[in-house]
């Protein structure tokens, strides 16, 4: 489990950082993704039992909608970033 939060961790600075930086740089969060697809069910189901995780929602809502771990549902994704903006985080 610890590896699993370290390697969360990693994605949520990762986010946060292209959120930051923004579209004119090219800063590839995909990339990370890439990097734990293999192992990305686990981090997803990881994630969806820690709701005290920083960022909880928008990287629900951000793995709903790249179908990182679970199915591409960009209906469902939209729904977890409009939770996250109710609780005033970065979406």
């Amino acid at each position: 489990m610890e590896l699993l939060s370290e390697h969360l961790d990693e994605i949520i600075r990762v986010y946060l950082k292209y959120n930051i930086i923004g579209w004119t740089n090219k800063f590839n969060f995909d990339e990370v993704l890439e990097q734990y697809k293999p192992i990305s069910r686990k981090i997803f189901d990881y994630l969806i039992h820690n709701p005290s995780i920083q960022h909880y929602e928008v990287m629900i809502g951000k793995f709903y909608g790249k179908g990182f771990g679970i199915e591409k549902n960009e209906i469902i994704a939209f729904q977890w970033y409009l939770k996250a903006n109710q609780q005033k985080d970065v979406c």
